[in-house]
């Protein structure tokens, strides 16, 4: 099963996996990859390196 369809058929599995990320998160045990900050001008650029797998982590973006 691909993980969109445990939100609408296993969302008690859903639940759990999001309270050990959000531990994870709150206790600094676990941070995001951050890949770089970018303009919000530059969305359609940054989700395009993502889709392509150009970069590795997430884009933060800023007005």
């Amino acid at each position: 099963m691909a993980w969109p369809a445990y939100r609408t058929q296993r969302p008690d599995l859903v639940a759990t996996a999001q309270t050990h990320i959000d531990a994870g998160l709150a206790s600094g045990g676990s941070t995001p990859l951050v890949a770089g900050v970018r303009p919000l001008v530059e969305a359609a650029e940054a989700l395009a390196d993502l889709r392509r797998g150009a970069t590795v982590g997430k884009w933060v973006l800023t007005t």
